[in-house]
Parts: C-alpha cells; sequence; structure tokens
C-alpha cells in the first residue's frame, strides 16, 4: 500500500467517526430553528468521507500503475521529501500562540496576526500579498460566520 492509500483509510475512519458523532448532536432547543445544529459539521463529515475514498481510490490506481512498471521514470519522484525540523518547530510554535492569543485578542486580530506571521516566515518576499492574504481572509470568513452563519466569533478588544 502506498501513502495515498493509507492516508485515505486513517482518514475515513476519522471521517466516520465524526460523522455519527455529528448525527448525534440534540435537536436545536429553538423552535425558530431552520437547520438544526448537526447540519454544518454532518456536512463537512460528508465530504470528508467523500474525499477520503477518494484518495484511497487515487492510491489503489497509482498501486496498479506501479505494478506496470519495472523501474520509475523519475528516481527523485520515489524520493520522499523531508520535513524541516526548525520550519515544523516555528510553525508549530505560531500555531499554539495563534491558540493562546484567540480569545484575549479575538477571532480577527489573532487570525490575522497568526497568518501574516505564518505567511511571512515561509514567503518573506511577497509582504504586501501576505498582508492582503492576513486582512482579507480572516474578515471573509468572519462576515460568513457572523451574518450568514449566524454563529458569533470572539471579538477581544474590538468587540
Amino acid at each position: 500500500m502506498n501513502k495515498n492509500t493509507i492516508s485515505g483509510m486513517v482518514i475515513l475512519i476519522f471521517a466516520l467517526i465524526y460523522t455519527i458523532m455529528a448525527f448525534r448532536l440534540p435537536a436545536s432547543s429553538s423552535n425558530t430553528a431552520v437547520i438544526g445544529p448537526s447540519v454544518f459539521p454532518a456536512a463537512i463529515g460528508i465530504l470528508l468521507i467523500i474525499t477520503s475514498i477518494m484518495l484511497i481510490g487515487k492510491g489503489w490506481l497509482e498501486q496498479r500503475q506501479q505494478h506496470g512498471k519495472t523501474e520509475p521514470e523519475n528516481p527523485l519522484e520515489e524520493e520522499e521529501e523531508k520535513q524541516d525540523p526548525k520550519k515544523v518547530f516555528v510553525l508549530s510554535l505560531l500555531l499554539l500562540g495563534y491558540v493562546l492569543l484567540f480569545f484575549p485578542l479575538g477571532y480577527l486580530l489573532s487570525t490575522a496576526l497568526f497568518i501574516l506571521s505564518v505567511t511571512m516566515f515561509l514567503d518573506r518576499g511577497h509582504w504586501i500579498r501576505n498582508v492582503i492574504y492576513s486582512l482579507a481572509f480572516p474578515g471573509i470568513i468572519y462576515l460568513v460566520f457572523d451574518r450568514v452563519l449566524a454563529v458569533y466569533l470572539p471579538l477581544g478588544p474590538l468587540g
């Protein structure tokens, strides 16, 4: 089995458990609710199940194609890409900082700072694009959650 098949199976198991738990969420206590609290998590779970099955299928097809070949066309393609431990460590610290600052600073500020710090760490050369992404993404997500889904995110000092 290749890594796509194994990853797909692990994600499928997680997605099945997640989806079952999503369908077991209690019904809304509000009589005026159009959709229940389980609709959004269940939709995510179902999409996760579908994509994990697609990943398993992709891995299976790749495995069948590899059986027909005697040696790889590009030997560098077969080598696994090594992760830089420093990058993993710094990104883990940035994620921890985001989690710790989420409630004190609120969603908008903490997410903007997190995205800006990650993009500046990974791609310093495009700082204008990084600033635009770090402002636009949290703003759009906030509007979708606040106005469309009526899910109120913490605002911190902005609220």
